[in-house]
C-alpha cells in the first residue's frame, strides 16, 4: 500500500489557504491532461512570440505552451521560450 502523506495546503492567489488531499490532486492532475489551463505569458515572452512571423505564430504558441506543461510549469517565460525553441529547433 501507498504511504499517506495527508493534505496538501495550498495558497490561492486571493490569499486563501486550501487544503488538498492526495486523491484530489489525483483528480486534478488527470484533468490537466485532458483540459489544460491556459497558459500565461510575461510580457517578454509575448514579445519574443511576436517575432515569429504571424501566420506561423498559433501553432509556435501552442507547440511553446505544450512544451511547459509537459515541464509542469504554468508560465512561459523568456527561460521557457528559449528552452522549447532550443528543443524544436
Amino acid at each position: 500500500m501507498g504511504v499517506n502523506h495527508g493534505p496538501i495546503v495550498a495558497k490561492s492567489n486571493l490569499g486563501l489557504e486550501i487544503s488538498l488531499t492526495p486523491d484530489i490532486v489525483k483528480k486534478f492532475e488527470a484533468l490537466r491532461k485532458i483540459a489544460p489551463l491556459p497558459m500565461e505569458w510575461t510580457a517578454d515572452a509575448e514579445a519574443r512570440l511576436k517575432e515569429i512571423p504571424f501566420f506561423v505564430r498559433p501553432a509556435a504558441r501552442k507547440k511553446i505552451e505544450k512544451f511547459a506543461q509537459e515541464q509542469g510549469m504554468g508560465q512561459i517565460t523568456v527561460e521557457v521560450y528559449e528552452a522549447a525553441k532550443k528543443q524544436f529547433g
